[in-house]
């Protein structure tokens, strides 16, 4: 959450409460006068204009159970509303991600896609194949071993 679209989120959850305005404001999803309230309790104006989203998660953790539950739905609401907007937009960025699965190969070597005129620093591109399953074989053995371990946790009665 404490990423760049964490900031916009929060920053656009005040804004929405306090000024009306903003993307969350035009959605009308959220009731602005509750989770005013609800922001009332983190701190005075001063605190919200430089709560980061750390110290707004970390609050939370104070305030009774139902503001809890609103305000982290009203951050939620207005983050997953960014993410969507930025995605249609072209403009979501995840960020470094590591590739995993049972099997990762490379189907297309690496092409320059770019070059910064001013630094010489290049985007470059792959091609790659994952496999996120599990093979047919190392099913069977997990399956040997949760029925094997099955059969002495339980034992038959004649």
């Amino acid at each position: 959450f404490d990423s760049v679209w964490g900031k916009r989120a929060l920053k656009s959850l005040i804004e929405m409460c306090y000024a009306g305005t903003g993307l969350l404001a035009s959605a009308r999803l959220l009731s602005p006068s509750r989770v005013r309230a609800a922001l009332d309790l983190i701190g005075d104006a001063k605190e919200r204009e430089k709560l980061e989203v750390h110290r707004f998660l970390n609050r939370l953790l104070g305030l009774p159970f139902d503001a809890q539950q609103l305000l982290f739905d009203a951050f939620k609401t207005s983050l997953d509303l960014l993410i969507s907007t930025a995605k249609k937009d072209g403009k979501y960025d995840e960020g470094v991600a590591d590739i995993t699965g049972s099997s990762v190969q490379l189907l297309k070597m690496e092409k320059k896609l770019w070059q910064d005129p001013v630094t010489g620093a290049t985007a470059h591109a792959a091609l790659l194949q994952t496999d996120r399953g599990v093979s047919f074989e190392a099913a069977c053995e997990k399956l040997a071993l949760a029925l094997g371990s099955k059969a002495r946790a339980s034992p038959t009665h004649n």
